[in-house]
C-alpha cells in the first residue's frame, strides 16, 4: 500500500486523522493514524482501521505499520517488508499505548 499525505499538517488540523489507503487490488480502505514512531533513524506510521462507532472500534484488531518517506510537498507511506522492523516498531507502539488500547496476544 502506498499513499501520499502531508502527515504533519493533517495531524495539526484534525483530532482524528483518517488516511485512505489503496491496496493491491485497487480497494480503498480508511485507517486512523494513531501514532508516528521513530526507529533506526526512520519514521513509521501506525494505523488502525477507521471506526465511526465504539462498537466498530472494538471489532478492529488490525494494526498497520508503514514507513514514512518524506517528500517535498507530501509524505508517502510505503509497506515495510522487514519482519524485525515491524516487530520492533509494534513493540514500541505497545509500550507507549498500553493504557490506550486493549492488546491481545495470539
Amino acid at each position: 500500500m502506498s499513499e501520499n499525505i502531508d502527515l504533519n499538517q493533517e495531524l495539526e488540523d484534525a483530532e482524528v486523522e483518517v488516511v485512505t489507503l489503496t491496496d493491491e487490488e485497487g480497494n480503498e480502505n480508511e485507517y486512523e493514524l494513531v501514532d508516528v514512531i521513530g526507529f533506526e533513524e526512520k519514521q513509521y506510521a501506525v494505523l488502525i482501521p477507521y471506526a465511526e462507532t465504539e462498537e466498530e472500534a472494538e471489532e478492529s484488531a488490525e494494526v498497520v505499520i508503514l514507513e514514512i518517506i518524506e517528500g517535498d510537498e507530501e509524505d508517502q507511506l510505503v509497506s515495510v517488508t522487514d519482519e524485525r522492523v515491524l516487530t520492533e516498531v509494534y513493540e514500541l507502539f505497545k509500550d507507549l499505548h498500553e493504557d490506550d488500547f486493549n492488546f491481545v496476544e495470539d
